[in-house]
């Protein structure tokens, strides 16, 4: 008996990319969060929340995938925009095709810091037939899986602490109220 492949659904992880952002809103007012889908396209944000109960806020920036996840780099090597030391988080949604989302809610500068450090890493380690990799390749990668014996591989175990790790939103942020009459 053959298994009959799945129709291929143009723009699917665009789909995908939708429902993440979906559930990370959900799960923000499911948690006391106000949560705004910022406009398709916005640059820097997808979701910008705030507490209902405090004056505390987060921008927040959505990654959904299953098991490997993909960011761009600009030209210019940057990676993020916008991005702030406190109140910038990544949520990134490991969305299986059956089952519940894993969450995994990971300050944007620990998330840039590591996709840094990996892209170095790789630059340094010989190619096909050790050949060097080029430094003009603008992705960069990583892997929820257990294997922390390849570079960008092993975030299962790697960022475990940030499974889940909706509290970081209420500790990590400095309240909005802290800089006003500036």
């Amino acid at each position: 008996m053959s298994l009959k492949k799945q129709p291929t659904i143009k723009g699917i992880s665009q789909f995908r990319g939708n429902a993440g952002e979906m559930y990370v809103s959900a799960e923000l007012m499911r948690r006391g969060w106000f949560a705004a889908m910022t406009a398709r396209g916005s640059r820097s944000f997808d979701i910008l929340a705030r507490r209902a109960d405090k004056p505390i806020f987060a921008a927040i920036r959505v990654k959904t995938g299953h098991g490997s996840f993909l960011w761009s780099a600009k030209k210019n090597g940057t990676l993020f925009l916008d991005m702030a030391e406190t109140g910038d988080f990544t949520v990134i949604v490991d969305l299986p095709p059956t089952g519940t989302p894993i969450f995994y809610v990971v300050p944007t500068t620990v998330v840039e810091a590591h996709l840094r450090q990996n892209q170095e890493t790789w630059l340094r380690t010989p190619g096909k037939n050790g050949r060097p990799h080029s430094a003009t390749d603008l992705t960069r990668c990583i892997y929820f899986d257990e294997n922390t014996s390849l570079y960008s591989h092993g975030y299962a175990l790697t960022w475990a602490e940030y499974r889940d790790a909706w509290h970081l939103l209420d500790e990590g942020i400095s309240s909005m109220s802290a800089g006003a009459g500036r």
